[in-house]
């Protein structure tokens, strides 16, 4: 210590000060409620896409069976029933994601009704559920 200057380590211990606010703040900037109801929608939206691309590959299944039943004379029995497996598997596929979007769904529009006043929350539901 003889040899350091004393306003070195008076800057250190400021800059450890520093870095810690900075830390601790970005924590807590984490954890606020705007942070969160972010996350949340940012959630809902990728449910949605998901979604989205679900009924996409169920409508395109579909146009693929209805194609081999137009055909069903020259076409194998093998490849229709194949056809109607995916088309189920993708039904299935759409019927959980609209679950997860569901489940998504509910638990942002209850952390908004929790978390807002009345009339701030009425605001964010019509702002992030306009449908309803």
């Amino acid at each position: 210590m003889s040899d350091v200057p004393h306003s070195d380590w008076l800057l250190l211990v400021g800059i450890i000060l520093i870095l810690a606010i900075v830390v601790f703040g970005f924590r807590a900037l984490r954890r606020s409620s705007r942070a969160k109801m972010r996350r949340l929608k940012k959630r809902v939206q990728g449910h949605r896409r998901e979604y989205e691309r679900a009924v996409a590959a169920c409508r395109s299944a579909q146009a693929r069976l209805e194609k081999l039943h137009a055909r069903a004379d020259r076409v194998k029995p093998r490849k229709l029933a194949e056809a109607e497996n995916e088309l189920g598997d993708r039904k299935r596929e759409a019927r959980n994601i609209s679950e997860n979007l569901r489940m998504a769904e509910l638990e942002l529009r209850q952390f908004i009704e929790a978390e807002y006043p009345r009339h701030k929350s009425a605001r964010l539901l019509d702002r992030n559920f306009p449908g309803d």
